[in-house]
């Protein structure tokens, strides 16, 4: 549980991080604006193209943000299965504590 709780923080933190990001310089570039940078630079070759694009968005704060945004859903969905999977034995064990009476 501790290891999960500092992987959620870090991921937080580096979630606000990129927000205020965001908020500060905007989003950058469009997708067009990308597309035609690439052009510009002489690449004729769509993937090459798109390559560029792909690389340029990765690391522009909305898409920071999204992936952070993805990681912690799959911690918060493990973190309920775990729960789930935890609190069969601990009824059986409370039922059972109350059977004899301790």
């Amino acid at each position: 549980m501790v290891r999960i709780r500092n992987i959620r923080s870090a991921l937080l933190r580096k979630l606000v991080t990129a927000l205020e990001a965001l908020e500060l310089h905007g989003d950058g570039p469009s997708t067009l604006a990308l597309v035609e940078q690439a052009y510009n630079a002489g690449l004729m070759n769509a993937k090459e193209i798109w390559d560029v694009v792909r690389e340029r968005q990765r690391d522009q704060p909305s898409s920071v943000a999204h992936t952070l945004i993805i990681q912690l859903a799959r911690i918060e969905r493990y973190e309920r299965r775990a729960m789930s999977r935890r609190k069969r034995p601990l009824r059986a064990l409370d039922a059972l504590l109350r059977a004899t009476g301790k």
